[in-house]
């Protein structure tokens, strides 16, 4: 989460260490994220890389803002999204996710631009939410079931291919 945007003058004032939230537009390409500015005017992402606590780089802008921690935190977001718009939102939401992962993978398989990660991701955040509103024990069991069936039916077709290339001997 991002609080007031801040100036040249507050973004050098910042004490190294200082968490902040950047907003960049530049010829590295576009995106945000949370930094720690440092002493020399760089600052680390908190996945290690590094990025530039400046107001400005190479004449193209940087927003730096004060940073404010967020209200939910990751470990309750599949929660508090049901919380806050509830099941059938979410349920209808998920139907949505689906039909979006549907058309990415036909546009793979169809040898076009697709975006079947961001679905896949979408789709996996959904199902962590499905999981909260149904039961789970019921959940757990079929995937137990549904994963022993895999692993039989892969089992046969390996017989299958080990049996006719014994016969082709």
């Amino acid at each position: 989460m991002k609080g007031k945007e801040l100036s040249i003058e507050e973004v050098k004032a910042l004490k190294n260490g200082t968490k902040v939230y950047c907003i960049w537009d530049n010829w590295i390409g576009k995106g945000e994220g949370v930094f720690f500015k440092d002493f020399a005017g760089l600052c680390k992402e908190s996945n290690g890389k590094q990025g530039w606590a400046m107001c400005e780089i190479d004449g193209q802008t940087l927003k730096v803002f004060e940073y404010v921690e967020p209200v939910v935190k990751l470990s309750d977001a599949y929660h508090k999204a049901i919380e806050v718009w509830g099941p059938h939102a979410q349920i209808l939401k998920a139907i949505e996710e689906l039909g979006e992962l549907q058309q990415a993978l036909s546009r793979f398989l169809n040898g076009l631009d697709h975006n079947a990660e961001e679905e896949i991701a979408d789709v996996y955040i959904m199902l962590r939410q499905l999981n909260l509103l149904f039961n789970n024990g019921k959940i757990v069991a079929f995937k137990i079931e549904k994963l022993n069936r895999l692993v039989n039916r892969i089992n046969d077709e390996l017989m299958v291919t080990l049996d006719k290339g014994k016969q082709t001997d």
